[in-house]
């Protein structure tokens, strides 16, 4: 009786693993992953992550189940994501995830300004000299930003790449132009 149950669990384990080897299964399991997630489906086991077998012309299943996903994403939005020499395809489907997200500004520069209501997409100044830096890199495409002045006054809007660290630097005011500022971001280039 005991050798019977043991027999039978192992079948279960197998019809799983057996499952689990089907790029088709992989590839829709990996649409609800993150890219990071699906790196550490890569690490944690040989069959996923190994490319040594050339049934996906020398990717392992991970990364093909993340070529699948990104060659399904519309056409505007590979358009806005070609792919650079050496790039993996995990790393370019964590880009494909990065570009249908919201976009957040995580990083606030200069006292006067916030985040409206704690919303990280809508920021609010309450004086001036403020800039707002986001994380999401900008690889190809049109870019636009929509600005809502409630302030008859001059308005300056510009664009800048994020500043690492910056905002734990506590600044009463931020304006990139005053020479106290542009050295210092010379010299982060």
């Amino acid at each position: 009786m005991e050798c019977a149950r043991g027999a039978a669990k192992r079948r279960r384990v197998s019809t799983v693993e057996s499952a689990l080897a089907s790029i088709d299964v992989l590839g829709h399991l990996a649409t609800f992953l993150e890219a990071g997630e699906l790196c550490q489906v890569r690490a944690t086991c040989k069959a996923l992550g190994s490319s040594d077998q050339s049934t996906f012309d020398g990717l392992s299943m991970a990364e093909e189940a993340a070529r699948r996903i990104f060659e399904s994403a519309f056409c505007e939005e590979k358009a806005m994501l070609p792919r650079q020499d050496g790039e993996g395809w995990i790393e370019l489907y964590h880009h494909l995830l990065m570009l249908r997200a919201r976009l957040a500004f995580d990083q606030l520069l200069g006292r006067y300004i916030e985040h409206k209501e704690g919303d990280k997409a809508v920021v609010r100044s309450t004086g001036e000299s403020s800039a707002i830096c986001g994380n999401h890199i900008m690889r190809a495409g049109k870019h636009w930003a929509t600005f809502i002045s409630s302030r008859h006054s001059y308005l300056s809007v510009g664009v800048i790449r994020p500043l690492p660290g910056w905002d734990q630097r506590a600044l009463e005011e931020f304006t990139p132009t005053n020479p106290r500022f542009w050295r210092a971001m010379l010299r982060e280039r």
